[in-house]
């Protein structure tokens, strides 16, 4: 999936609202596999014990891919942008 253009111009320090449900892992190397073959964007989320999202694994048919879901309409702050491999990284 390719991140819109509106969302790659954004700067550091720049925020945005995420509107529909998000699913996360903390494992980067599962985010790779899921952005697909072609040069994708993977968000680095960095968040604290009540805003990290609710945990899915307990009901995954893949639980050792940890999935939490984020929440519709979470708030996230740009804190700067990376090239690693195949993927952007939007931190």
């Amino acid at each position: 999936m390719k991140m819109p253009t509106e969302l790659l111009a954004l700067d550091a320090g720049s925020a945005f609202v995420e509107c529909g449900f998000s699913s996360a892992t903390p494992r980067r190397e599962v985010a790779l596999q899921y952005s697909g073959p072609d040069c994708s964007s993977i968000f680095e989320i960095q968040t604290g014990s009540i805003d990290k999202g609710a945990a899915l694994d307990w009901l995954s048919q893949y639980p050792s891919e940890g999935e939490h879901v984020i929440l519709p309409l979470s708030s996230f702050e740009i804190m700067g942008m990376r090239q690693m491999s195949k993927a952007q990284v939007i931190c």
